[in-house]
């Protein structure tokens, strides 16, 4: 069933796309607007940071029952604390025209982490007093980096043949792993108390890296084209219809004339992409005004 539905919601895209452009700018269609080249440019920077604690503290004390009698006491002691950041950046480039494409992207991510713990346990009865401390210390560097390359071009109609090389880089490194005891027992042997005492450490210091580059060459059959240009005209033209503010037909020159607009902003770099879409909303009303397709835009950039 679930390539029936597939079916069938694609030849209702294809449905909706054919009427919008025929309703929208007579016989203009989304494959009529191909651009030579197709650019794409991304940056993502992430991160986040954790720090966190805890204290425990509690104390056990047994009464014997009979009067004068000494009791048993128990005593726990923990406190712990971690820390830990990431930060991670990643990029992507793509250019493609219609006989070649060049793809790229890389990313880094980087990790950083500490935790330490204290605990402690103590207990006494009259025969005995036992003691027990352990001091735990932890941080550790982890980074990672990523990188792509694939170029290809098509040789006849849509056959193509492309190759690409992948870098991973990988590093992480353990500086402090620390272990700390402390043991202290004290008990009655006859008439006499004999204590014993034991203090230990155990430490280590690490560090890995791994370094992976793999190259392939792929042929292949296929060919995608960006048809989103010439969909986001006749959408907008269809929406504009649709409210009565689209004065006759617009033309096949003024349609291709349209995509090229939204096709030059979307190449264009932005910082604030809310601006960048009102500065390319603007220049699209501002087109069909010109042409005569809209009425005046009021002074806030409206349609009136």
């Amino acid at each position: 069933m679930s390539w029936l539905r597939g079916t069938l919601l694609t030849v209702a895209m294809l449905v909706v796309i054919t009427s919008t452009a025929l309703g929208a700018s007579g016989n203009f269609k989304t494959s009529d607007y191909i651009p030579e080249k197709f650019t794409d440019f991304q940056w993502k920077l992430n991160g986040s940071a954790k720090l966190s604690s805890s204290d425990d503290n509690s104390t056990t004390d047994e009464a014997d029952p009979a009067p004068g009698v000494a009791y048993d006491m128990t005593e726990r002691v923990s406190d712990s604390d971690s820390k830990n950041a990431s930060l991670g950046s990643s990029m992507y480039y793509r250019y493609e025209t219609v006989q070649r494409f060049l793809k790229t992207g890389c990313s880094l991510s980087l990790r950083y982490g500490r935790s330490s713990s204290q605990r402690s346990l103590s207990s006494s009865t009259p025969m005995k007093v036992e003691k027990v401390e352990t001091d735990y210390s932890y941080s550790s560097f982890n980074g990672e980096f990523s990188s792509g390359v694939e170029a290809g071009q098509y040789i006849i109609r849509d056959f193509f043949v492309s190759t690409g090389v992948d870098l991973h880089y990988g590093y992480g490194e353990t500086p402090n792993y620390r272990n700390d005891t402390y043991d202290y027992y004290r008990y009655l042997s006859g008439d006499y108390y004999r204590e014993r005492e034991t203090v230990g450490y155990w430490e280590r210091k690490s560090d890995d890296r791994t370094i992976d580059i793999k190259f392939e060459i792929t042929p292949g059959w296929g060919r995608l084209y960006e048809g989103r240009y010439a969909s986001t005209a006749l959408y907008m033209i269809e929406e504009l219809r649709n409210e009565g503010l689209l004065n006759g037909n617009v033309s096949r020159e003024h349609m291709l004339a349209l995509c090229d607009i939204i096709y030059q902003y979307r190449l264009k770099h932005c910082v604030d992409m809310r601006l960048h879409r009102i500065e390319a909303l603007n220049a699209v009303l501002s087109f069909l005004n010109d042409k005569g397709y809209t009425p005046e835009m009021g002074p806030y950039g409206a349609i009136c």
